[in-house]
């Protein structure tokens, strides 16, 4: 989300500007065969409605603000999280920001499967986070995100029987996740599951939930001072890095994007 700020602004009332975009993210559950919790996507939402209307890569990019400002543990309780990725998001290494340990980029079904998307896809698998394939559905092109991907999403009102069988054949023997979406009746859960698919999301077991009003942490505020200090035409190198190393997973951060680049 972009915030306006100025030489002028107090980063109370930057953060009281960003902390009204930040209402509108919603959390949906994703469970295992057990019943239980396995991990939750999280969705943005551009109002206080849950269905999404807007742009995409402006939805990744205030999924990834979000995460950079709450911390995807405060927002999971620590359970690994499918963020949404554009194409611009993954190949311009935007989603380096978020934590190896408990993301899982989730590619959409729009993108297309260039040689620098897989390129980067490569670069990221490499570096410790886990790919999931957004509303798959089989064609030749996918070949090499498959063999990369770690969870594929099958969207029950996009198949059929008989494709998602092949589906099954075909992925057979790959150490790949099988997640059932949009799951909505007891009828579509036990069909899923005699399937062979040990992953399940849906209105059946719960609708998306807006994560409301949420304050920012107070060791994360000087995030706002240094928002603010770039604006200046002098920046005051010392403050900034008096103010970065406040921080220490921001400063690990910095250091990698670094190395990357």
């Amino acid at each position: 989300m972009a915030v306006l700020v100025t030489p002028a602004s107090a980063p109370e009332a930057i953060a009281a500007q960003w902390t009204e975009g930040l209402r509108y993210v919603a959390r949906q559950p994703i469970f295992d065969l057990r019943g239980r919790v396995h991990a939750y996507e999280l969705l943005f939402r551009a109002g206080p409605e849950t269905a999404f209307r807007g742009d995409g890569d402006k939805a990744t990019r205030t999924m990834l603000d979000n995460a950079a400002m709450f911390g995807l543990e405060k927002m999971t309780g620590g359970m690994p999280v499918f963020i949404n990725c554009t194409r611009e998001s993954l190949t311009e290494n935007l989603v380096y920001i978020l934590p190896t340990s408990t993301t899982v980029l989730e590619i959409l079904e729009t993108v297309e499967p260039t040689p620098e998307l897989i390129a980067a896809c490569q670069k990221l698998k490499s570096s410790g986070y886990r790919l999931a394939l957004d509303d798959f559905e089989w064609e030749p092109k996918f070949d090499a995100l498959v063999e990369l991907a770690d969870y594929i999403k099958v969207d029950f009102r996009l198949t059929g029987p008989e494709d998602r069988y092949k589906l099954f054949e075909r992925l057979r023997g790959k150490p790949i996740a099988m997640l059932a979406e949009k799951v909505e009746t007891q009828e579509e859960y036990q069909l899923f599951r005699k399937e062979g698919f040990i992953l399940f999301q849906g209105y059946y077991f719960c609708r998306p939930v807006l994560m409301r009003d949420r304050k920012i942490p107070a060791n994360r505020m000087f995030y706002f001072e240094i928002l603010q200090l770039l604006q200046c035409d002098d920046i005051d190198v010392q403050r900034a890095s008096r103010l970065m190393k406040q921080d220490a997973s921001l400063t690990y951060r910095l250091s990698g994007a670094c190395q990357r680049f």
